[in-house]
């Protein structure tokens, strides 16, 4: 499961990858409320070593927000 350093490290992940996109003029990453419960399921597995790309396919179809 999420620790509280986990979830601050994928918050602190969050910010900086949205301080890039802005800069490079590539969106946001937004992780709506009601796909936070898959989020953190795909974060785990990440963490864990056991990512297929889905976390970058959910990140990429549910929260990238283009401007």
């Amino acid at each position: 499961h999420m620790t509280a350093g986990r979830g601050f490290i994928a918050l602190a992940a969050v910010i900086f990858a949205n301080h890039y996109l802005i800069s490079k003029g590539g969106g946001l990453l937004v992780i709506p409320e009601s796909h936070v419960p898959e989020f953190k399921r795909l974060l785990v597995r990440y963490y864990e070593g056991r990512d297929d790309g889905s976390i970058m396919t959910f990140m990429r179809e549910k929260c990238w927000k283009t401007f």
